[in-house]
């Protein structure tokens, strides 16, 4: 008959074999539910520029930024970055989405935004070409 003490370290030998495994898969739906977020965010902000850019000069609209904690998200910028959205985790920029449908400019950018932000933009003609002007709310 098996005593106790190696009963017991049994035990302890299959939980030290089991946690990290365990770990490791939360980990990975964590990272999974982050990625599903971030495209949910990308989806809501091309749908939100698109019916901006279709109300014409002068047409305006709003959005609430969903993204999971400790993320920003950087909105135009200078040369192609105008055209981008940019997701940063701890500061290092981690995607990248170019704006391309629709193909809109982001004017008075680069904006940085945090969860739960309100995102503001308005359409403007510059050089006759539609724009998207961002602000934060």
């Amino acid at each position: 008959m098996v005593g106790l003490p190696m009963r017991l370290a049994v035990s302890i030998l299959v939980l030290s074999l089991a946690v990290p495994a365990v770990v490791g898969l939360v980990s990975d739906v964590e990272e999974e539910a982050s990625v599903h977020t971030l495209d949910g965010t990308v989806l809501d902000i091309r749908g939100a520029l698109r019916d901006v850019v279709r109300m014409g000069a002068g047409g305006y609209g709003s959005i609430h930024v969903e993204m999971p904690t400790g993320y920003t998200l950087k909105l135009g910028g200078e040369g192609a970055d105008a055209a981008s959205m940019r997701f940063a985790l701890d500061g290092e920029t981690v995607r990248t989405v170019h704006l391309e449908d629709p193909a809109v400019m982001i004017v008075g950018g680069p904006l940085t935004l945090s969860p739960g932000d309100l995102l503001i933009m308005g359409c403007v003609v510059v050089d006759g070409w539609p724009c998207v002007e961002v602000t934060t709310g």
